[in-house]
């Protein structure tokens, strides 16, 4: 039957084998035991509808349609939690409307521990808007990163139904970290992890995040690249993001343990044959144009922020 055979148009992506296609895009639902069975159950379609686009590509934009909507429940479960109405008070005509979804995002994101995930809620719903009205059929695939979209939007469900104690503890500390990182604004370190070496020259950001025993810090920095204006032209900005399941910062010094158990060190550099190739990639840098120097920062700081949502996804929930 032709439902059941594979579509053609995955060997464009390089998928020759089911097992490929799962792999690669295929999200399960990861959820922790405070969120409502209700997203529990409802994400567990996205998951089968991804499975089957191996038979059928357009199944995969329908997952994250399906996605989007089950973010928009999990919403609304929130709202019922935090006792907020979810219709509005009555018109002069004593008629009663449900409130947009923009002021359900807006109220629930009023709660001070809540706050930080506005502007993800934000997106979402922009985005449902724009499938759930479209002008005219339209089929994205891999292209609209739906792998990538579900893990985030398992993410923020997460995020969503955490305790305030928690959200309260993650805020604390990331508040920190992110003070103490400001030591590593700009420089010459050394990141030393699984008997390699490698030079860098800044910590753009730090993201942390505590469930019960499992705790992960991520950190977004930059390698002294060896070739900048080959990496620009080739698009080639895929960027360093380590995940630190133990972290500590003394003054320029920071050690811990990342993911896989591996100790990690990173600390100031002092070998002087290291400045010669530092100060290259800064005259390269400098050669490049204003537009190649944003359009570099502008993909590096994406993909670093889809890189922090995979590992959060794989390390953090159930």
């Amino acid at each position: 039957m032709k439902w059941y055979q594979p579509d053609k148009r995955w060997e464009i992506w390089g998928i020759t084998t089911k097992e490929e296609f799962v792999d690669k895009y295929v999200v399960p639902g990861k959820f922790h035991d405070k969120v409502p069975k209700d997203v529990i159950e409802a994400f567990e379609t996205v998951t089968y509808l991804m499975a089957h686009a191996y038979y059928h590509y357009e199944m995969l934009d329908v997952a994250v349609e399906k996605a989007l909507l089950i973010m928009e429940l999990a919403l609304k479960l929130k709202a019922h939690q935090l006792k907020i109405p979810l219709k509005q008070k009555p018109n002069k005509k004593e008629v009663v409307y449900d409130k947009s979804l923009n002021t359900l995002i807006r109220e629930v994101c009023k709660q001070k521990e809540l706050s930080f995930l506005e502007p993800e809620l934000n997106r979402a719903r922009q985005w449902r808007n724009t499938k759930m009205h479209p002008k005219k059929h339209t089929v994205s695939g891999p292209i609209g990163y739906p792998h990538r979209n579900a893990k985030l939007f398992v993410n923020i469900i997460n995020k969503l139904f955490m305790s305030n104690e928690q959200l309260s503890q993650i805020a604390s500390k990331q508040k920190e970290l992110q003070e103490k990182i400001k030591k590593f604004d700009y420089g010459l370190f050394i990141l030393e992890l699984t008997q390699r070496k490698i030079l860098f020259t800044t910590i753009y950001q730090t993201k942390f995040l505590k469930l019960g025993s499992v705790e992960i810090t991520l950190v977004f920095i930059q390698p002294v690249l060896k070739d900048v204006v080959s990496a620009i032209k080739n698009y080639d900005h895929t960027p360093l993001v380590i995940g630190f399941s133990k972290i500590s910062i003394d003054n320029h010094r920071i050690t811990g343990k990342d993911i896989n158990g591996d100790a990690i060190h990173i600390y100031p550099n002092v070998n002087p044959e290291n400045i010669p190739v530092w100060k290259q990639y800064e005259r390269d840098w400098e050669s490049l144009t204003e537009y190649e120097k944003r359009e570099f920062n502008q993909l590096n700081a994406r993909e670093a922020l889809w890189k922090i949502e995979e590992l959060t996804y794989q390390n953090c929930w159930n």
